[in-house]
């Protein structure tokens, strides 16, 4: 009996420190949110046609439990909500980050690839694991790529817009950079 009474004390005081170490270390995270809005106004002849492609990003820093941190997807953008928009015409809109650290190494997170108009709202979630790790000057190269084409092939519509967003560490300060 004494012995399952040392073991089960041993289990409950290792139980409390996972729970702790999970539960109340923080972990910082950035967190970058962003808008991308294509929109297509006038009709019939292509000469009058005007593809629009409004962007909005904003990026902070968070305090998350270690155990959020760990089970979040991060280092992989997604689609927080999107109400996509018919077009006659077929469009690529292509989203890249690439992270560049202080000492040049350069990190690319997998793309988001959109095949409509609309309004596609997205997220990435990035920190030590990811590459934010260290002291320094970060920088998040945000690449929107919209290109629009016909159906028979012709492009209307090639252009590419940056957004470049710095993290300061340990300073914990950002710049969005449009």
């Amino acid at each position: 009996m004494g012995k399952k009474l040392g073991i089960l004390i041993i289990l409950l005081i290792f139980s409390a420190g996972v729970i702790y170490i999970l539960g109340f270390q923080k972990e910082t995270v950035a967190v970058v949110q962003g808008s991308v809005t294509v929109s297509r106004s006038g009709s019939g002849n292509y000469e009058l046609l005007l593809y629009g492609m409004l962007v909005n990003v904003e990026a902070r820093f968070e305090n998350i439990p270690l155990y959020s941190y760990m089970t979040m997807e991060r280092g992989k953008p997604h689609i927080t909500a999107s109400k996509p928009t018919e077009m006659p015409d077929v469009v690529n809109l292509t989203i890249l980050f690439r992270l560049t650290t202080p000492t040049n190494k350069t990190l690319e997170f997998e793309p988001l690839k959109l095949g409509k108009g609309g309004v596609h709202n997205f997220t990435l979630i990035i920190g030590k694991d990811e590459g934010l790790d260290g002291t320094g000057t970060f920088k998040l190269e945000i690449v929107i790529k919209l290109k629009v084409t016909t159906p028979n092939g012709v492009t209307v519509v090639d252009k590419e817009k940056v957004i470049t967003v710095f993290f300061e560490l340990p300073e914990r300060t950002v710049r969005v950079s449009k």
